[in-house]
């Protein structure tokens, strides 16, 4: 096998867990099993399991990803609207006493609105990540054995404490989903990696060290992005493949333009535009295929592994220390995308922009 994702220092990275959108529900928990003991073997800290109105229950579906894995730590995104503080850190820390592994949260607000109106949730964008932040320093402060007392806008404890904390070799890594002014702060408040949906680079960018998230990076935050990685020897194979996997479908750009009409979610507003520019200028390594038809939620660096490498390469000196891949298809997605990242870390992790992530690599 080539150098896994392990052995690649100064970068964390984890794989996503595929569409629920299969026939069954026996075939999906199949799939979720294979793509996550193929992100095992491969040497990734861990997977994102999502959380809507749609999804099966993520703490439910991470406990499976656990047994059926040796070392990949579960990414769970928690919504503050299903489940109280308290509720979320003792599964954590229940999760982590008995399988001796951490389990990571990846922090969200919420934006699609009809899920939210279905459970009468009527906080307007930024007072839902002041609740995030507020949730999240209530969670933290249980997982690390404090006894909480706490009043807030949102939170109101007294005394609360888990008679298991966590850790801190089983600590969980927090990340925060949003690219907003209010995003980034509630990722400010709790520490936590700030992941982006990472926006076509600029040329000046390619060659120099200038912040790719300027908002972020100036707040002093260690930063992450989602992005699919599909890369071969030649880009006319990347391209061929490309194309076969996300062939265009007018139905499913319909879907994501009603689907941005219900939603105050500023990067999928963002990319959103982006992809219907994209369908006027000439192809790049930067893709937006797969998300202007609704096939994935995240853009993709489609080339041969020089140019995908190049690209990442950018990404990397403007700071960026966490990636979060789209669900692999297949085992060798992600020997690929390990080819990619290898070369992108030799050539521009040395940069002085960002130190470590706040939590190192689990043995």
């Amino acid at each position: 096998m080539s150098q896994t994702f392990r052995e690649i220092s100064g970068i964390e990275v984890y794989t996503s867990s595929p569409s629920e959108t299969v026939p069954s529900p026996d075939s999906y928990v199949a799939r979720l099993r294979q793509a996550a003991q193929w992100s095992d073997w491969h040497g990734c800290r861990g997977m994102l399991i999502y959380t809507d109105n749609r999804s099966t229950d993520p703490w439910v579906l991470a406990q499976d990803v656990i047994a059926h894995t040796e070392t990949l730590s579960p990414l769970i995104a928690v919504q503050p609207v299903y489940m109280h503080p308290y509720a979320a850190a003792q599964k954590l820390a229940a999760l982590a006493r008995v399988y001796k592994r951490s389990i990571d949260l990846n922090f969200v607000a919420g934006g699609f609105q009809y899920d939210l109106a279905a459970l009468d949730d009527r906080l307007e964008h930024d007072a839902r990540y002041e609740r995030l932040a507020e949730y999240g320093s209530v969670l933290t402060k249980l997982l690390r054995g404090e006894r909480v007392v706490a009043k807030g806008q949102y939170y109101n404890i007294f005394g609360l404490k888990l008679d298991w904390n966590v850790s801190n070799d089983l600590y969980p890594m927090l990340t925060v989903s949003g690219s907003s002014p209010a995003g980034l702060k509630c990722a400010q408040a709790l520490g936590a990696v700030a992941v982006m949906y990472p926006k076509p680079l600029e040329p000046n960018q390619m060659s120099s060290s200038s912040p790719v998230f300027p908002e972020a990076q100036s707040a002093g935050l260690h930063t992450g992005i989602r992005i699919g990685i599909l890369a071969r020897q030649s880009s006319e194979d990347a391209w061929i493949e490309a194309k076969a996997r996300f062939p265009e479908s007018l139905q499913g750009e319909a879907m994501r333009k009603s689907a941005v009409q219900a939603t105050d979610s500023s990067w999928l507003r963002q990319l959103s535009t982006l992809a219907d520019h994209e369908k006027k200028v000439d192809r790049s390594v930067y893709w937006l295929g797969p998300f202007g038809s609704l096939k994935s939620f995240c853009p993709y660096l489609v080339g041969s592994y020089d140019e995908v490498a190049s690209y990442l390469t950018a990404y990397l000196r403007g700071g960026v220390r966490l990636i979060i891949l789209d669900a692999p298809r297949e085992e060798q997605d992600l020997q690929h995308a390990s080819h990619v990242i290898q070369r992108a870390v030799a050539a521009g992790i040395d940069s002085p922009v960002t130190a470590a992530l706040p939590v190192s690599r689990q043995a």
